[in-house]
């Protein structure tokens, strides 16, 4: 019996599909936007020191936070009983809870209004629990380029400027410690310099408006202190624009017509968040923090 021999089938090389990158056009973006690189830049080392926390399911949970997180229970049940946290009856036999800034369900309009914007993405697709965080660290940066383009106009010391900032170890240990809320009251301080400065030299409707935004949503946070050091250093930013305007011989008229744009925009920032603080003023009295601290004898 003889059998046929089969024929083998020549094999076609398989048709391989290669991607193209256009230099040309990835030049031609990056010169029409020339913000972005730094900003890819400082995106992407921030990812790579936080990959952990980002990529791998990790949170930080340092004390403060745990702390933190006791309050939820009692916040949960005001709110299904119809009311605000006002009260908190479980530490010293009851103390104001809003008033004292322990606890303050969406004051913080910023920080909230970017909480609802993350859990409708988490519909989409999950996030970690550390986003929030990222976001303000990122913000942080980006604040801070941005101030110091408008001082030097040169992207390098800008980029520096804002990872020196952003990476800053005491910038870092806010989360390492729990220090969430003073992280992000920091991070409007250095978009706060550049309005007040644009503010003072250009007196625009504009700048002025978004400067008692910034002074208004940055105080809302509810971290006075570091609302105090904002204000100082303003004060202090102030005084050397006066100098400097002095030394360059523009009219006082002018000068004093900064001061007061300045000035008003400071105050209706403050007013902006005045239906929180008038309470921790009241409060403030009753307080070992508010009340003149402790004497000698009792130290």
């Amino acid at each position: 019996m003889v059998q046929k021999k089969r024929k083998k089938k020549s094999q076609k090389p398989e048709k391989t599909t290669s991607v193209k990158i256009d230099i040309s056009s990835v030049s031609s973006f990056f010169d029409k936007h020339p913000h972005a690189l730094p900003m890819i830049l400082l995106l992407a080392l921030l990812l790579l020191f936080f990959n952990q926390m980002m990529f791998s399911g990790k949170t930080l949970l340092p004390p403060d936070k745990v702390t933190s997180i006791s309050y939820e229970p009692f916040v949960q049940q005001s709110f299904k009983s119809g009311e605000y946290p006002l009260w908190y009856p479980y530490i010293f036999s009851g103390m104001p809870s809003f008033a004292s800034l322990t606890r303050a369900p969406f004051v913080d309009i910023l920080s909230w209004s970017i909480k609802g914007i993350l859990y409708l993405i988490s519909y989409i697709f999950p996030l970690p629990a550390f986003t929030l965080i990222f976001i303000n660290y990122f913000l942080l940066g980006f604040f801070t380029y941005l101030l110091l383009m408008r001082i030097t106009k040169i992207r390098t010391i800008a980029l520096f400027a804002a990872l020196t900032l952003a990476f800053q170890p005491a910038i870092i240990a806010f989360s390492a410690f729990g220090h969430n809320t003073k992280l992000s009251t920091v991070l409007l301080i250095p978009l706060i310099f550049l309005l007040a400065e644009e503010v003072l030299e250009r007196r625009r409707m504009l700048h002025f408006a978004l400067l008692a935004l910034a002074v208004g949503l940055q105080m809302l946070k509810a971290h006075t202190q570091m609302s105090y050091y904002t204000f100082m250093f303003t004060g202090l930013f102030a005084i050397y624009w006066v100098i400097d305007s002095m030394r360059k011989k523009r009219p006082v008229s002018g000068i004093f017509k900064s001061l007061g744009v300045l000035a008003a925009a400071l105050l209706i920032g403050i007013a902006m968040s005045s239906w929180l603080y008038l309470s921790v003023q009241e409060y403030a009295h009753y307080s070992i923090r508010g009340g003149g601290g402790l004497d000698y004898n009792y130290a």
